[in-house]
């Protein structure tokens, strides 16, 4: 009988423990919910942004001057090229000299022993910054956008990063 009595506290003992455990896990299944569920809203979030800048983008297309596929566009095309190569050259200075300035930027950082221990994101992102540096010394230095996606950029990597090696 007492063997029986040990038999059925250790049973119920076992049980219990597995009840705790399953209980841990109904908790931390809870919080990957509420997590999905939180990560869900920035994704509909962030992707309704980027449905009004395409839809932005398309009410700028639709006053182009011609008509159908670019390709068929012909002249139009071409001229339309021109105006705003000719356009954004004003704000953004001569793309030879953006393409000389930036790689010469990019070229000093990639031979620095401190780019081996930066992750894709943090590349992309100086290289991005790059670019607009070299858009501000060959261009517009008072051009405000310049300066805000060199914010935008860095404030990327903080984001994407919160979780992360960024401190």
């Amino acid at each position: 009988m007492k063997e029986e009595q040990e038999k059925f506290e250790r049973q119920s003992e076992s049980n219990n423990v597995t009840l705790s455990n399953e209980a841990t896990e109904i908790e931390r299944l809870g919080r990957v919910r509420v997590e999905a569920a939180a990560e869900t809203e920035r994704v509909v979030r962030v992707l309704k942004e980027a449905e009004a800048r395409r839809d932005a983008l398309l009410t700028q297309h639709d006053n182009l001057e011609f008509d159908g596929r670019p390709e068929e566009a012909g002249e139009g095309m071409a001229d339309w090229v021109e105006e705003l190569l000719a356009e954004r050259g004003k704000v953004h200075g001569d793309f030879g000299d953006n393409a000389r300035i930036s790689l010469a930027t990019k070229e000093v950082w990639r031979k620095e022993e401190g780019w081996q221990r930066l992750n894709a994101e943090q590349r992309e992102a100086l290289g991005m910054i790059a670019a607009k540096i070299a858009r501000i010394l060959s261009g517009d230095p008072n051009h405000r956008d310049h300066w805000i996606d060199i914010a935008g950029y860095a404030t990327l990597v903080v984001k994407n990063r919160v979780h992360g090696d960024v401190r």
